[in-house]
């Protein structure tokens, strides 16, 4: 008995220590005392912003939309102003402020492919942005200046923001068949040459079999550019921006200033180069020259009279000599 009382006092013991603690927990905190200190949290580490994800295609945005000549497969040349800006930074690394502010003229086919395929379908007078991959702009080149510092680091997403101004245009009305016409070369053909403004004819070469005959490196520029590559029996429209026509001052009385003109162009033959794969004519060998025949004579009589000589009339009159020019008349003016 003396053994379970002795348990008995024990386990109460163990009852009431329990009882304190838990009450103790619940007691309001005194005032001024402290908690524990506590360990602080560890701060995550500190991550860089993520880089915009590179597009897998051109990502295309109007800005705003032009009313003039459309961008197109057959655009050859054009001018535009630009900025360029490496994806996320604000300051551009090239733009034509940088060089006189004004449109830069561009060979559709040596810019990057970027622009080639991102300007198509934007009209003149519009502005666009262009967020090109690195596959379709500067590629694992990047770009560097003539001190080697690096200006666009190897694979960069590029963003273009590009105004179109003008733009060198054609239409193969008839494909030709034969050669195909080569750059500086010399030329037989018919033109008629239009303001793009209102049709109004400024010269024409049109006279049946009677072609002119011009090298292209002595014609306007939008001639040098937009001809080669038409065929003999072709005939093209060709869009010329005033830029690569007459320029600012135009040719007066018959184009204006900053007018942007339009030529019919039949090519009829190339003068030269020569084809290269004409066959060479070979001239006919020389023949042994031959003994012409002695003349047959009738016997004259000994008693005949002699027979005076006369000398031989011409076949025809002499030809009058050459009227003199007409004034006023000249050689049709050619696109120069």
């Amino acid at each position: 008995m003396r053994e379970l009382a002795q348990r008995s006092l024990t386990v109460s013991t163990k009852l009431a220590a329990i009882s304190a603690s838990i009450a103790a927990l619940s007691m309001p905190m005194i005032a001024g005392a402290q908690p524990a200190p506590t360990a602080a949290p560890t701060p995550a580490p500190a991550t860089a912003p993520a880089a915009p994800a590179a597009p897998a295609s051109i990502v295309i945005e109007d800005l705003v939309t032009g009313t003039g000549a459309d961008f197109s497969d057959n655009t050859i040349a054009f001018f535009a102003s630009y900025k360029g800006f490496i994806q996320g930074q604000t300051t551009p690394f090239d733009s034509t402020d940088r060089r006189d502010g004004k449109p830069m003229e561009f060979i559709t086919k040596n810019v990057i492919l970027g622009w080639q395929k991102g300007l198509l379908g934007m009209k003149v007078g519009g502005k666009r942005r262009l967020t090109i991959p690195a596959n379709m702009a500067l590629g694992d080149a990047g770009l560097k200046d003539r001190n080697g510092k690096v200006i666009v680091p190897p694979g960069a997403t590029l963003v273009y923001e590009i105004t179109l101004d003008n733009t060198l245009n054609y239409i193969d009305t008839v494909v030709g068949t034969g050669r195909e016409v080569p750059p500086n070369s010399t030329l037989k053909l018919y033109y008629r040459g239009t303001l793009a403004t209102d049709g109004t004819q400024f010269d024409a070469r049109l006279a049946p079999d009677q072609p002119i005959e011009f090298p292209l490196n002595s014609l306007v520029k939008g001639w040098q550019l937009g001809v080669p590559g038409m065929k003999i029996g072709g005939k093209r429209q060709l869009f010329i921006p005033w830029q690569l026509a007459y320029g600012e001052r135009g040719s007066p009385p018959r184009i204006p200033a900053k007018a942007n003109l339009v030529f019919d162009i039949e090519v009829v033959d190339i003068v030269s180069p020569a084809d290269p794969n004409a066959k060479p004519v070979v001239p006919p060998a020389p023949t042994a020259p031959t003994t012409p025949a002695s003349p047959a004579t009738a016997p004259v009589p000994s008693n005949a009279p002699e027979v005076p000589v006369v000398p031989a009339v011409p076949a025809t009159d002499p030809a009058p000599p050459p009227a003199p020019p007409k004034p006023g008349v000249t050689e049709p003016a050619r696109p120069d």
